[in-house]
């Protein structure tokens, strides 16, 4: 585990050797479950319900659904994506977030000590829900940005962890400051902010995972992407240069592809 104290940035550790098939298999099974309760946390986040006590329901006619209808992978493929009372069709969507975290999941254990693994699982976890949500209604709700801000500021008080406190203070820090800036240059240009409080409250969350420096190029990678698709859209006629898309997706994916980075430099 590496912490360069002068550049206030974090390096991940790759592990040179691969775990028992039974811990895989486990890592995949737990990120499963997890991507199914991210799919209905987003969902139910974006309609205003609960999030933890409100049992699984079909979203066409109401009915309850029973334990093996919530198997992670398996309840979706039993059913063949549809409801067994009413037939309504069930979105795919369930079962591509399954597969990704439970993949996403199995990749951390494989690369990463499990300390290290189990901390990232769960921040791929809490930013896809931020994806999703804002994705769907343009949406980043804050319990789950200040949960991402509270587990990151956290983990720099753990020794396993190669980030200290002041790093990751730093690494809300430094972004806020970034973005603000160009956003009151935005301001004086256009006569309108550029991003919303969400991005803000997201870009610090993040920052306490990454420190100054990575969280800084988080920012900019994200505009990046953003501004690939923005072109994207407008060549194809489905946006115009006014067309606002949601900043909380770009920042969500290069989080999700952060971990990967540091395996592809380190390997």
């Amino acid at each position: 585990m590496i912490f360069h104290p002068d550049v206030l940035t974090i390096v991940l550790p790759v592990q040179s050797t691969l775990p028992p098939m039974a811990v895989l298999a486990l890592a995949f099974v737990f990120g499963a479950c997890l991507g199914s309760f991210v799919q209905a946390a987003a969902l139910r986040l974006n309609q205003d319900e609960d999030v933890i006590k409100q049992p699984s329901r079909c979203r066409a006619c109401g009915v309850e659904l029973k334990w093996h209808d919530n198997l992670p992978i398996i309840g979706w493929l039993k059913s063949r994506g549809h409801c067994r009372e009413c037939g309504a069709s069930i979105s795919p969507r369930y079962l591509w977030v399954e597969v990704f975290l439970g993949v996403m999941a199995t990749i951390m254990v494989v690369y990463f000590p499990l300390s290290i693994a189990s901390a990232l699982i769960i921040g791929i976890a809490l930013m896809t829900i931020c994806a999703l949500t804002d994705l769907d209604a343009m949406l980043l709700h804050l319990p789950v940005m200040l949960v991402m801000g509270g587990v990151g500021f956290g983990l720099s008080f753990l020794p396993f962890w190669p980030l200290s406190p002041m790093a990751a203070i730093l690494g809300m820090i430094a972004p806020l400051m970034l973005i603000t800036v160009i956003n009151l240059i935005y301001m004086v240009i256009r006569g309108e902010t550029g991003f919303g409080s969400g991005d803000y409250w997201l870009l610090g969350a993040v920052g306490l995972w990454m420190g100054p420096i990575f969280s800084t190029a988080l920012f900019f990678l994200a505009a990046i992407l953003g501004a690939v698709i923005g072109i994207a859209l407008i060549s194809l006629k489905k946006g115009h240069g006014q067309t606002a898309l949601p900043f909380g997706i770009f920042i969500s994916l290069v989080f999700i592809c952060w971990p990967i980075l540091n395996i592809l430099v380190i390997i």
